[in-house]
C-alpha cells in the first residue's frame, strides 16, 4: 500500500513538474527550434527552371536540350533534376572520296545541386545517367547501354531581370576513364543555359 501510494504521489509530482516546464517561455522556445510543430510549407517562388541548349551544325551536328527543375533549399543551395537529350550526326569523308554518316541519340536525366560561394559564382555537383551508343571491343558490337557519371564544377551566373540569370558551367566528370563513359578521354564539359 505504501509502495502504491508513494508511485502515486511520485507520478503527480513529476506530471506536475512537466507540466509547469511545458508553460515556461525558455522551454517552449528550445522545443520550438528542435521540434517545429509546423513543418515548412513548399513555396512555389522558390522553384527555378531552364536548363541548356546547345547547336552545331555542318560535318558535325550537335544539338543539346537539357531542362532542368530546381528548388531552392535556401538562398545559397538549390538542389533539382533534370531531363538529357542530345542528337549526334557525323560526316566523314575518306581519301577515296566516300562518306560515311553516323548519327545516334543520347538522352537520360540527372540529379544537381549547386551551392553559391560568391554572388555570382557557384560549385556544381549532379549525378547523370545517360543512355547511348556503345561499342563493345570485345564483341564487336554496337548497343545501348546507360551509364551513371558524377560530374562536378563550377559556374559563373549574371543576372539579367528580376529573376532571370545567364549561366556558364565548367565541369568535370570524374569516372571518364572508364572506357565505357561517355565522356572517354574528353572529361571536360561545358554548358551555357538560362534560368528563371
Amino acid at each position: 500500500m505504501k509502495r502504491t501510494l508513494f508511485l502515486l504521489f511520485s507520478f503527480g509530482i513529476f506530471s506536475f513538474a512537466a507540466q509547469a516546464v511545458n508553460h515556461d517561455p525558455l522551454y517552449e522556445t528550445i522545443r520550438a527550434k528542435i521540434f517545429p510543430s509546423k513543418q515548412a510549407k513548399f513555396d512555389p517562388s522558390r522553384l527555378t527552371f531552364g536548363g541548356n541548349f546547345g547547336a552545331t551544325f555542318g560535318s558535325v551536328t550537335y544539338v543539346d536540350i537539357s531542362p532542368l527543375v530546381g528548388y531552392r533549399i535556401t538562398d545559397k543551395f538549390t538542389a533539382g533534376i533534370g531531363l538529357t537529350y542530345i542528337y549526334y550526326r557525323q560526316k566523314y569523308t575518306f581519301s577515296n572520296g566516300n562518306t560515311s554518316i553516323y548519327q545516334t541519340n543520347l538522352y537520360g536525366g540527372r540529379l544537381f545541386s549547386q551551392y553559391a560561394i560568391f554572388p555570382n559564382i557557384f560549385i556544381h555537383g549532379e549525378l547523370e545517367a545517360l543512355n547511348f551508343d556503345y561499342y563493345d571491343f570485345l564483341t564487336g558490337d554496337n548497343t545501348r547501354a546507360w551509364f551513371v557519371s558524377p560530374i562536378v564544377g563550377a559556374g559563373i551566373t549574371q543576372p539579367i531581370g528580376q529573376r532571370g540569370s545567364f549561366r556558364i558551367m565548367a565541369l568535370y566528370a570524374l569516372n571518364s576513364n572508364n572506357p565505357k563513359s561517355p565522356y572517354y578521354r574528353n572529361p571536360f564539359i561545358f554548358r551555357v543555359g538560362f534560368f528563371l
